[in-house]
């Protein structure tokens, strides 16, 4: 990223689900979200805001095609069973633009199997404790 843009890459990709889907994960299972986040839906907001603005996170840098990123939370959230995000994070998810191809290894949902040859291994924060737990 020598030009300010996250480029769209296998190597990228690779990164990007493997870590959003151990999240995705962790979320199924009932752990908190890392990094002192209150909540999940904040987690995601926060990450959904950071693909959207131009500049990333911080102004550090530009996502090439963010719409494949947040597809991608969106789909696998569904494919696990938790609830949509709220249409408020949907809604700013950018159309694909009108010329160029998604690469056909985006069609793969399983990108950290077959990169690796083998599953994902998934590291959750503990559940918090409770007043009294």
């Amino acid at each position: 990223m020598t030009d300010g843009v996250f480029r769209l890459t296998l190597k990228n990709w690779f990164l990007f689900t493997h870590g959003y889907d151990g999240d995705i994960a962790c979320e199924k299972a009932g752990a908190p979200p890392s990094g002192g986040v209150p909540d999940w839906l904040s987690h995601w907001g926060h990450i959904f805001q950071a693909l959207n603005q131009k500049g990333g996170p911080q102004g550090a840098y530009t996502v090439e095609r963010p719409d494949l990123y947040l597809n991608h939370i969106v789909e696998q959230r569904r494919a696990v069973g938790l609830p949509d995000l709220p249409r408020s994070f949907t809604d700013d998810i950018p159309p694909p633009p009108a010329h160029g191809k998604t690469p056909d290894w985006i069609e793969h949902s399983d990108v950290t199997a077959q990169a690796t040859g083998s599953p994902q291994r998934v590291i959750c924060m503990p559940p918090r404790k409770t007043a009294g737990g």
